[in-house]
């Protein structure tokens, strides 16, 4: 973790990330922007080393720009993705736990982390369409598996935060009993019987 955190320091997007986040903080929707985007991020990237692997297997030209594509849009994804987390982590910290801070903190991390690999892989993968080097593709489809592995971890810390710790949910309509009126209504019914 040592490194994600040089890596966070180094690209905590500094004032081009304040005016940007602050940018998105006004926006509208600004608070369903992250869970809008991230399923962007995850399925873009994997699209694309999908792709990328027919691409090599096959020596389509047709997968690879096809992966070319689906890679840029994806980097723009989790750009987006990791900016609107940003953008929303202020308002979901507080209400976790100690665990899903901890939890929390590392997901960010890794989302910095990610987010700074996913800009150096575009630069690579820059210079590999005009090199057009099949040993250079194979490298980069290497680097792709993982990238789209560290955005599965990431994924799943996200779902955790959601789903274990109620992240960014509002748990003040749930009700008391833990039981929904689905289930009250049921109850009802085979009380008249």
């Amino acid at each position: 973790m040592e490194l994600v955190k040089i890596i966070n320091g180094l690209i905590d997007f500094g004032a081009i990330g304040d005016s940007v986040g602050s940018l998105v903080e006004s926006l509208p929707f600004h608070f369903v922007l992250h869970p809008a985007v991230v399923h962007f991020a995850l399925v873009l990237p994997a699209l694309a080393l999908l792709f990328q692997l027919m691409g090599l297997v096959t020596k389509n030209v047709s997968y690879r720009r096809a992966a070319n594509v689906l890679f840029y849009l994806g980097v723009i994804a989790v750009v987006v993705a990791t900016i609107s987390g940003r953008v929303a982590g202020p308002d979901v910290k507080p209400l976790l736990s100690a665990e899903g801070k901890a939890l929390f903190t590392e997901h960010m991390e890794i989302g910095f982390a990610l987010t700074a690999f996913y800009i150096v892989l575009a630069f690579f993968k820059t210079i590999s369409i005009f090199v057009n080097n099949r040993i250079f593709r194979v490298i980069m489809a290497l680097l792709l598996i993982a990238g789209v592995g560290g955005l599965f971890v990431q994924a799943q810390h996200g779902g955790e935060l959601v789903y274990k710790y109620a992240g960014g949910v509002d748990t003040d309509n749930l009700p008391d009993d833990g039981m929904d009126d689905d289930d009250d209504d049921e109850e009802d019914e085979n009380e008249d019987k």
